[in-house]
């Protein structure tokens, strides 16, 4: 035992079968991990990958009557008999894709005891399914009546096992602990490390997307570490895209806009024009625009204004395509915007992306990087609130729905909160837009964050009042203020129940809305959006 060689890492690689899945699964594995400890492992296959240890030739008490639903017991055995020892192991199986380096993808959670996807407790309505999380107790939980009575009260599961992250010491607590019955693996591991008090890290959220129980639809289009890729997965077909275009008074700048997107690299497949009261000029552009557009463009126009939220509203409603883009008063498009925001969604798997745009205001360059400019100030990327920068996918509003008269925000400020919130939202570090303002707007709110230093607020959102709502919204920044923090924790906790989270997201916008209120009694603004600033910072 004493001459086992120890590494920092040692990747497992189970397989039950060798098929033309389960060799390229190895040699991608084997050639993005090349300088880590890899044992392939089997209790079933007769063909085996080179280097193969055979558990089959090792005894153990474990009762497994179904080798997928006892994976883990393929671990134990060879744990139990090994001679090769690490600090670290992941259990892979071979319906895992990976095209990266395992340290880097557990980079986050290298130090941790043990780390999986999710961990379920009995009487807990959360399961997955297709990625998602559902208000429905872990089916697998009905075998508990099979565990020892002993064993019960600790019951847990760990989903799924493919993936999974040990120390050493943590596998050894499963091995000293593992019900001895015939059990699904996640529960089995699940019960005997809460038995053992190891501590359970759950992923973070890079390896939830990419790590689930069911099978990914599509192969992934970006590198990363992915499971369960099943041979009949086949690639994603191209997204199709929609333009949403809002006009009404003084819309100026109509015909460069749809100059822009006429000219993209990859053109949209049909273009929204919601008329909403729109000068004589704007509806000529339109109609010229759409006798030369080479794609299929549908214009509705009202008999009355109805405003932007409702005509934007009814944009998407008329829509098909799977990406939504939003065209805003002013902007005109780089010829890459849809190419490289699809391509970058597509990637990275962001259901809202936002992109980066320079600003010219009254004719004059303000900021050539948006993103810059808030880093000079003190922000970040959440910040980023033009609506003409945000790129979104069906499934978002699928999922959460539209923002209604009881949240009291804007459409912008909807998928930039809750997408930040629920991990959602990418940020394109590129150049997309040319933002064209006739006024410098409200720059002292600018001139005013670089004075506050409050040693409690490490990143504000302010360029406007609602991007106070926002820092006080996203998990990757400081609230504005304790009430908001409060309120955040409850959203935290509902994120993954879209109701619950509505309510708990509209209180924190009831709270801000309310300070909103009292500054504006006070003052005119835009001094009153300084007010507002100071007011939610608690100054």
């Amino acid at each position: 035992m004493n001459s086992r060689a120890e590494h920092e890492l040692c990747i497992l690689y189970v397989y039950h079968r060798l098929d033309e899945t389960t060799v390229r699964h190895f040699n991608l594995l084997k050639q993005y991990n090349a300088h880590h400890c890899i044992i392939p492992l089997t209790d079933a296959a007769d063909e085996q990958l080179p280097g193969t240890v055979d558990v089959r030739a090792f005894s153990g008490p474990w009762v497994s009557l179904d080798g997928w639903r006892g994976c883990d017991t393929v671990l134990l055995r060879w744990f139990a008999n090994r001679n090769v020892s690490a600090k670290r192991y992941v259990f892979v199986e071979w319906d895992c894709l990976c095209t990266v380096d395992l340290a880097d993808a557990y980079a986050e959670i290298w130090n941790a005891e043990c780390a999986a996807r999710d961990l379920f407790l009995p009487g807990e309505k959360r399961d997955t399914s297709k990625g998602r999380y559902v208000e429905a107790e872990w089916p697998h939980f009905q075998e508990i009546e099979r565990l020892p009575e002993a064993d019960r009260k600790f019951a847990a599961g760990l989903v799924p096992f493919a993936g999974m992250f040990f120390s050493h010491a943590a596998l050894q607590a499963f091995l000293d602990h593992a019900p001895v019955v015939d059990v699904i693996s996640e529960l089995r591991v699940g019960t005997a490390l809460r038995k053992a008090g190891v501590p359970v890290t759950q992923f973070p959220r890079s390896l939830k997307r990419a790590i689930r129980w069911d099978p990914h639809p599509y192969m992934p289009a970006s590198d990363g570490f992915f499971h369960p890729i099943k041979p009949a997965v086949v690639r994603p077909r191209s997204s199709t895209c929609s333009v949403l275009l809002v006009i009404g008074r003084g819309d100026d700048r109509l015909a460069a806009r749809l100059q822009s997107i006429g000219a993209q690299t990859r053109l949209p497949d049909e273009l929204i024009v919601v008329d909403d009261g729109a000068s004589y000029f704007a509806k000529r552009a339109v109609r010229k625009f759409s006798k030369q557009a080479p794609f299929r463009i549908r214009n509705v126009v009202h008999d009355n204004r109805h405003g932007y939220a409702e005509s934007i509203k009814e944009a998407f409603s008329l829509s098909e395509g799977d990406v939504l883009f939003f065209c805003d008063r002013g902007d005109v498009w780089d010829p890459e915007k849809i190419d490289a925001s699809l391509r970058f969604m597509r990637d990275g798997g962001h259901e809202v992306v936002t992109h980066d745009w320079s600003e010219m205001v009254g004719g004059a360059r303000r900021a050539r990087s948006y993103f810059d400019h808030l880093a000079k100030i003190g922000l970040g990327a959440p910040a980023a609130l033009h609506g003409g920068a945000m790129v979104a996918h069906r499934s978002f509003f699928a999922t959460w729905g539209w923002p209604g008269e009881r949240h009291g925000i804007s459409l912008r400020l909807w998928m930039a909160l809750i997408s930040c919130v629920v991990g959602s939202r990418g940020y394109l570090r590129r150049t997309l837009v040319t933002r064209h303002k006739p006024s410098a707007g409200q720059r002292g709110l600018d001139r005013m964050l670089r004075r506050q230093r409050d040693p409690n607020v490490e990143q504000i959102g302010a360029s406007e009042m609602d991007l106070v709502l926002l820092s006080g919204l996203s998990t990757d920044d400081v609230c504005a203020s304790e009430e908001l923090r409060r309120v955040l924790a409850a959203a935290s906790e509902h994120m993954l129940e879209p109701e619950k989270y509505h309510n708990a997201a509209n209180a924190v916008c009831q709270h801000a809305r309310r300070l909103e209120e009292q500054v504006m009694a006070e003052r005119r603004p835009p001094y009153a959006a300084y007010r507002y600033l100071q007011r939610a910072l608690g100054g």
